[in-house]
């Protein structure tokens, strides 16, 4: 059987910790759960008013602190200080908020073998986070990074949801 369910928690490896949380035995939950799906919604820049710029020193800095642990099998696209992304300005039609329509940001956490164990062993935030990082997860962060290079949002929209 496929169940979907909802929790409400700040990523993906916290549900583990939710579900731990609401008494549920982890040897239950190691082989139960196969995947988790952790979502945000940003705004999408508006395509009237939107423009792209170059990046400052700042922003490059972050783009590669964000990126620095992207697992391999994820392309990243190039930037540099040449690199063009996202800024707003605000028109009639966005309501000159600069942002028209929203997206999602994700973050998919797989349970594997290595994964069961850790589980099973009652982990802390810290150990499920190394866990997921270890296993590839792109973070919702990451994700929001690899949409402002893609010319969908900006990093301000991104910092202020995902953090």
């Amino acid at each position: 059987h496929l169940v979907f369910s909802t929790l409400h928690t700040n990523d993906a490896a916290s549900t583990i910790l939710r579900l731990i949380d609401m008494k549920l035995s982890p040897s239950i939950i190691a082989p139960a759960v196969n995947l988790m799906l952790s979502q945000r919604l940003v705004r999408k820049v508006c395509a009237q008013c939107s423009f792209k710029k170059e990046t400052t020193a700042e922003e490059l800095k972050k783009f590669k602190a964000v990126f620095a642990d992207m697992p391999i099998r994820v392309p990243v696209p190039p930037f540099d200080e040449r690199a063009q992304i996202p800024r707003v300005k605000g028109c009639k039609l966005c309501n000159n908020t600069g942002y028209k329509g929203r997206m999602g940001v994700f973050e998919l956490l797989q349970i594997d073998d290595e994964a069961e164990k850790v589980i099973v062993a009652k982990p802390t935030q810290a150990q499920l986070a190394e866990m997921a990082k270890r296993g590839g997860m792109v973070s919702m962060k990451q994700d929001g990074f690899l949409k402002v290079l893609s010319g969908i949002t900006t990093i301000e929209e991104i910092e202020s949801i995902v953090g």
